[in-house]
């Protein structure tokens, strides 16, 4: 069985090439992937498609950069699995970005270390949101 199999992956990534690596190396884990080259088109296709179980941003990208895009996706789906994709050091810079998501995958990434984060991420989220519906 594929680690990702019935999950539906958004990726928000500015870059093309990026943007279709995330997309092969995902789908080879059975992910379903939704592809948005900016913020903003990446909360027209969340709001299109309530079947996404996942977000996977990039950081910087125009438009709309990935902290907002952060903001706008948990306000309107709390519950979303969020995972930035970034060159930037978060964690060691103190981002706040770095506390709202739920994974880190640092660019350039190893396939194998996306495919985990995700499914780590989906796992933990999804455990935070049975722990707070049985209080």
């Amino acid at each position: 069985m594929k680690p990702l199999q019935d999950i539906t992956i958004l990726v928000a990534e500015d870059e093309r090439p990026v943007r279709m690596l995330l997309r092969v190396v995902l789908e080879s884990a059975g992910a379903r992937v939704i592809e948005a080259e900016d913020g903003v088109r990446a909360l027209r296709m969340l709001d299109l498609h309530p079947e996404v179980t996942l977000l996977c941003t990039d950081v910087n990208m125009p438009n709309l950069g990935g902290g907002a895009l952060v903001r706008e996706a948990r306000a309107r789906r709390p519950e979303l699995p969020v995972v930035a994709c970034t060159a930037l050091d978060l964690e060691g810079n103190g981002s706040p970005l770095a506390a709202a998501v739920d994974g880190i995958v640092h660019k350039p990434f190893v396939p194998v270390d996306l495919v985990r984060t995700v499914a780590e991420a989906i796992a933990s989220r999804s455990a935070s949101t049975r722990k707070a519906a049985a209080s």
